[in-house]
């Protein structure tokens, strides 16, 4: 099978990363526009030919994709053929495409299982020497330090002005500026921000903790819990560390659901009691005084 990457012109990092990986499958051969096309060449007139050539398009979904102005057309030209298209999505969600496009496969780059499950739709000969599993894993790894490659070569303008949109008065805090200040290694301008009361109020601070949770980076969120004063709201970051452990091993996550389940009252430790038995998770609870 050939296939084609789209992709930004930003994410061409990552895109080789992934080129690199899915051609461990025997049969696969992937094309990206930025190494196949020579200086000169006519884009649009090799965008038409990778669609006539290739048998299906992988389209690489971050933000900096879906501004393109030839992300559309790119997917179109092979919707129109019949040909298969999959959404390879980073920092992004269904959310952000057509409908229509996703009715395929899709798979979201940081989670082993997802990418597994699109290497397993690829791989319909041989699998590949190494193993779908163990290619899965190095995949989502050499997807993130790509990514965080190209986080790091953000400008320090950039990171000020994400940094800016954080410290906003806006009580929605968006998950794509706590991404890439993470990927840029910015940690502590988001836990300075949770401790600074003028920037943030407890509804903020449980947005941030769940966004860290969900990110791997609990020990974070941890430094500023005790500043969540609304006890659903802290059993709301507790239920966010149970869903990390339920998806993989995490020994901040763990110790921050346990600090979570001693400071709230008995019907918030019921709740999160309920949601680990319902993920199947036997977490050692503590004894604890009963808070009604």
């Amino acid at each position: 099978m050939r296939l084609f990457i789209s992709h930004a012109a930003t994410d061409l990092e990552v895109a080789e990363a992934l080129r690199l990986r899915l051609e461990e499958i025997p049969g696969i051969e992937c094309l990206l526009l930025a190494t196949h096309v020579a200086p000169g060449d006519d884009w649009e007139h090799r965008i038409r030919r990778a669609a006539s050539e290739c048998d299906a398009i992988a389209c690489l979904v971050t933000p900096e994709y879906i501004k393109r102005p030839w992300f559309y057309a790119e997917w179109a030209s092979f919707w129109f053929q019949g040909k298969t298209w999959y959404l390879l999505l980073l920092d992004s969600s269904l959310d952000d495409v057509f409908e229509v496009m996703r009715r395929r496969q899709s798979a979201f780059l940081t989670d082993r299982r997802s990418v597994e499950r699109l290497l397993r739709a690829l791989a319909t000969g041989e699998p590949p020497p190494r193993g779908l599993d163990l290619l899965a894993d190095e995949t989502v790894r050499a997807v993130t330090e790509a990514r965080r490659r190209g986080a790091r070569a953000l400008s320090e303008a950039d990171l000020a002005r994400l940094a800016a949109r954080l410290r906003g008065g806006d009580e929605n805090v968006s998950g794509d500026v706590i991404e890439r200040l993470l990927l840029a290694q910015r940690v502590e301008d988001i836990v300075g921000v949770a401790r600074n009361p003028s920037s943030s109020s407890s509804t903020k601070r449980r947005q941030l903790a769940v966004l860290l949770v969900q990110q791997g980076v609990a020990d974070a969120a941890a430094r500023f819990d005790e500043l969540i004063s609304n006890n659903a709201e802290r059993r709301t970051v507790g239920v966010a560390c149970l869903d990390r452990l339920s998806q993989r091993t995490d020994s901040e996550a763990e110790n921050l659901v346990l600090k979570i389940y001693r400071a709230v009252r008995d019907p918030q430790r019921r709740d999160l009691r309920g949601h680990a038995e319902a993920l199947g998770l036997a977490i050692r609870w503590p004894e604890v005084d009963p808070i009604p």
